[in-house]
């Protein structure tokens, strides 16, 4: 009985965590998003007469052997996934 309710105890503090985590993480980007945005003007002000027009599309020659070119380095990067419930 007491294996039982130990389960249910941790199970309970896994959840309990989780929320907390998720909250503090939403938290933190929330304060990073505004404090990006908040360069905006200093970098339109700084660099307004140096961007006065788009630049043109440029488009590679051969683009067939560009992309087998960077097929191979597509295969280095590996993403790592922590979280085990994915869709919750």
């Amino acid at each position: 009985m007491d294996r039982s309710r130990e389960k249910s105890a941790n199970a309970e503090n896994r959840l309990r965590l989780h929320r907390q985590e998720a909250f503090t993480l939403h938290l933190l980007t929330g304060q990073l998003a505004r404090a990006a945005n908040g360069f905006g003007l200093l970098a339109s002000a700084l660099f307004g007469r140096l961007l006065i027009m788009a630049t043109k599309l440029h488009l590679a020659e051969n683009a067939l052997a560009l992309h087998f070119f960077l097929e191979r380095l597509e295969g280095l990067i590996d993403i790592i996934v922590a979280n085990e419930n994915l869709h919750a």
